[in-house]
């Protein structure tokens, strides 16, 4: 078991705008598979089998680094969905549309690139909070 420990994980991909929804073989929408279900899945399995350095010691580099690439247009995620050629609403909502992951309610142009990388952000700052939960002592109160 003397495998070199993985210090840093860059995760980035881009692409989107396809003119319709496409499903992958697995059953997602392309964009939204290929710029964050592989991150998510690669992370995940890679964290499980015990390949990213976990060991914070500053004399261990402290732990490893995930960098999780993403794009400004994570703001102009919609948290809604609406039919096509209806008019927006006045008090549209931005944020992440959790009834509509997969595209299969609506598919409007380049909101699956935007809830991609809007879930990128979540993936991220949920990573970070499970970092931050591992590093801070434990008390016993026994």
């Amino acid at each position: 078991d003397n495998v070199q420990k993985i210090n840093v994980l860059m995760n980035n991909a881009g692409g989107g705008g396809y003119p319709s929804r496409e499903l992958t073989v697995d059953g997602y929408e392309r964009t939204f598979q290929s710029c964050h279900l592989g991150h998510f899945l690669l992370t995940a399995r890679l964290f499980e089998e015990g390949m990213l350095n976990q060991d914070n010691s500053k004399s261990n580099g402290g732990g490893c680094t995930v960098i999780n690439v993403s794009s400004v247009s994570h703001r102009c995620a919609e948290a809604w969905h609406f039919k096509e050629g209806d008019d927006k609403p006045e008090d549209l909502e931005y944020g992440y549309d959790f009834d509509n992951m997969n595209c299969e309610i609506i598919y409007p142009g380049g909101e699956a690139y935007f809830q991609a990388k809007l879930a990128n952000i979540l993936f991220t700052k949920e990573l970070q909070r499970r970092a931050d939960m591992q590093q801070q002592p434990t008390s016993n109160d026994g």
